[in-house]
């Protein structure tokens, strides 16, 4: 609802507010609604939950919007307690994406650098191909594959852990491709040939040698795979 919708409302005698249930999450809807609508007209809330129509009607008359303060209210530590000791796990949670996000954002850098390393350097039949086929991927909708990949994980047993949500992050197709780029730009392949003439190995090379010239890249992608993961 915005104020034209309230400044039409001339000839209505009543205004009726249905299916309130979440508490104090439809509190900013019930002040919008209370600071607009136009003296003498009534407004009637009705619950869909009756056990919260006490609280409710109580935290309505209290409500005011010009009321604004910086410090926290008097409620500050009851909502802290049943926050705390509510029946969700906050923490629990927070811990949870907290594991998620970083595992699948560094394994998703790691190994999508890896990739983009071995197509950039190796020269071997299908080499494009290859390249194009990481970059369509890009190009299936994640609701396409959702109904199959749960199946995948009923059979393997993976219900209810956290592994089916890190797995998937490390097949990032623009990650590898973001590195690719930078790879071919910044990445010169005498220092690889000169490793390989040291008796280095492909492995050692990629630690040691390719990934130190990849900071730059590889801070920009922790940052963008560990927002986007946290936020999904």
């Amino acid at each position: 609802m915005n104020n034209r919708f309230f400044a039409q409302m001339s000839d209505v005698q009543s205004v009726e507010i249905i299916g309130l249930s979440l508490g104090d999450v439809d509190l900013p809807y019930i002040a919008h609604v209370k600071d607009n609508v136009p003296e003498g007209i009534t407004w009637t809330v009705y619950y869909h939950d009756e056990e919260k129509k006490p609280s409710m009607e109580a935290a309505i008359r209290k409500l005011d919007i010009s009321n604004i303060r910086f410090l926290p209210s008097t409620d500050f530590f009851d909502n802290w307690s049943n926050l705390v000791n509510g029946t969700i796990p906050i923490a629990k949670g927070f811990l949870n994406s907290l594991i998620v996000a970083t595992s699948a954002s560094v394994l998703g850098v790691y190994f999508s650098a890896m990739t983009a390393y071995a197509v950039n350097t190796y020269r071997f039949k299908g080499r494009k191909a290859v390249a194009a086929f990481i970059l369509a991927v890009m190009m299936i909708p994640g609701q396409v594959t959702a109904l199959g990949f749960i199946k995948l994980i009923n059979k393997m047993g993976l219900d209810d852990t956290l592994i089916p949500l890190i797995i998937p992050a490390i097949a990032a197709p623009v990650t590898y491709f973001y590195f690719k780029q930078y790879m071919e730009s910044n990445l010169p392949m005498s220092l690889v040939e000169a490793a390989r003439i040291d008796g280095s190995s492909e492995v050692r090379t990629f630690n040691m040698i390719v990934l130190p010239l990849l900071k730059p890249a590889i801070s920009v992608q922790l940052i963008f795979g560990f927002v986007g993961s946290w936020n999904n």
